[in-house]
């Protein structure tokens, strides 16, 4: 079985990197279009006095949203191929600290 990390590899030889780098974006703007259009329903729903909605009456945008994230998933596991480095941790540890720093905050300051 071809391992994921092949695949992107793959993916960058055969494409290229300025090609990988456009579908990144063009997959993170499909995710925005999907949220917006999440957003947009949901707002409607409320507007429209359907304060008791369920998730279900959104399921179709829920499962856009979550197509739409494992594709920016998968470009993001593409560009750590891409660009392999222990920065990508080192970030990633820092932004989780930041938002866990920023909900003490919210959360003292709502106390």
């Amino acid at each position: 079985m071809v391992s994921a990390r092949d695949i992107y590899e793959k993916a960058l030889t055969t494409w290229g990197e300025h090609l990988q780098l456009d579908k990144a974006r063009e997959e993170l703007e499909e995710l925005v279009e999907a949220i917006d259009q999440y957003q947009s329903a949901k707002k409607r729903l409320v507007i429209e006095a359907k304060l008791e909605f369920e998730k279900e009456d959104l399921k179709p945008l829920i499962d856009h949203i979550i197509e739409e994230g494992v594709d920016v998933e998968i470009m993001l596991r593409q560009l750590r191929s891409n660009f392999p480095s222990k920065e990508w941790g080192r970030w990633e540890v820092f932004k989780v600290e930041r938002l866990g720093n920023r909900l003490k905050e919210v959360i003292q300051v709502g106390n």
